[in-house]
């Protein structure tokens, strides 16, 4: 849609990649000083942030820090989430729930 290529596409993602993977790995040390309740309802709050900046941001050419920076927001979010939900998981699935070959 905006004419670009593969590697034109994938920079423009780039902060979610990086900023999911700082934010994921965060997670594992915020738990120990914050609960995981305080931890998601925080990275909700930077999605409705992130939203809000994404819109102000959409121009036809995606030019300008505008969008690298909803972009790197929603990282933080994806990657906070993904943590916190991947820990309760595990925590509660049960040894019952395994699937044996």
């Amino acid at each position: 849609m905006l004419g670009l290529d593969a590697l034109e596409t994938g920079i423009k993602m780039l902060p979610v990649s990086i900023t999911m993977f700082a934010a994921s790995a965060m997670g594992s040390r915020l738990v120990r000083r914050f609960s995981d309740r305080t931890i998601v309802r925080s990275g909700l709050v930077i999605a409705a942030i992130a939203a809000v900046v994404l819109m102000g941001a959409i121009e036809p050419n995606l030019e300008g820090p505008g969008f690298a920076v909803a972009m790197a927001l929603l990282g933080v979010v994806m990657g906070l989430l993904a943590s916190r939900s991947a820990t309760w998981s595990s925590r509660l699935s049960k040894p019952r729930d395994a699937v044996r070959p």
